[in-house]
């Protein structure tokens, strides 16, 4: 039987996602019952778990548990799968019938940030582009552009926009970049998204700087994990050390 935990509810299943390795600063903000969902197998003595937002699947727990393949086989086809060990991938593949599509990416397990350096980056914005923090003024803006180019409005997921830490760079009144992530338990996970027709620009390093620096003076942990080789340079630069490449997976 596959339960859904109330946000209230979701510390019972924290000792399965302690020391997670990958998505940490998802896997806190779920926990927190700030966004997403998260299901088990019983809310007083957990042995699996399933923590979802619109595009992840984080699994927990033990893998050989019945609720386990069960949790598995329902995720939604399209949805990346991040499982915490080998042992889940065989669970994997039984539930769905085969193996699945993979995506390499990477994981950073520690930093070395120097703030006047992000501070020097914030200032970089090429002429005619302003970074600026993102306030509930801008959430409809905000979440229009995110659906555009990601296929659904974060603000959605969330009671007000003031549960984000956001912050874009404008261009002629409209976001050409954004970076922000929604905090819960000291953490966020970053999120970062530049309009098609401004990359190459440097618009994701302003931008995502500004993110780390507000999320340092609030004492809030802003975790990065990268989908691809361009997110995994731009990390480095910006201070995101010990990389941990792995495997996320989909049907």
């Amino acid at each position: 039987m596959i339960i859904e935990l109330k946000p209230d509810d979701r510390q019972v299943i924290k000792p399965l996602y302690e020391n997670y390795p990958f998505l940490r600063g998802m896997v806190a903000s779920i926990l927190a019952g700030t966004f997403g969902s998260a299901f088990t197998d019983n809310n007083l003595a957990p042995q699996v778990a399933h923590l979802a937002d619109p595009i992840f699947s984080m699994f927990a727990g033990d893998p050989t548990h019945v609720v386990a393949h069960d949790m598995v086989a329902k995720v939604p086809k399209g949805n990346r799968v991040i499982l915490p060990n080998d042992a889940w991938k065989a669970t994997l593949e039984n539930a769905w019938g085969g193996k699945p599509e993979i995506q390499e990416r990477c994981a950073f397990l520690s930093n070395a940030w120097d703030r006047a350096y992000l501070k020097n980056l914030t200032q970089q914005a090429p002429e005619g582009f302003y970074l600026k923090a993102i306030t509930s003024a801008d959430a409809g803006k905000f979440g229009a552009f995110y659906e555009k180019y990601n296929g659904y409005d974060p603000v959605s997921e969330t009671d007000t926009f003031e549960e984000f830490i956001a912050f874009g760079t404008e261009y002629q009144g409209q976001f050409a970049c954004v970076a922000f992530g929604i905090p819960g338990n000291g953490m966020l996970e970053i999120d970062i998204l530049t309009h098609r027709d401004f990359r190459r620009k440097g618009l994701a390093t302003v931008t995502g700087a500004a993110l780390i620096l507000d999320c340092i003076s609030r004492d809030i942990y802003p975790n990065w994990d990268a989908a691809n080789q361009m997110s995994t340079d731009l990390a480095l630069k910006l201070g995101y050390t010990e990389p941990l490449r792995y495997e996320s997976y989909f049907h």
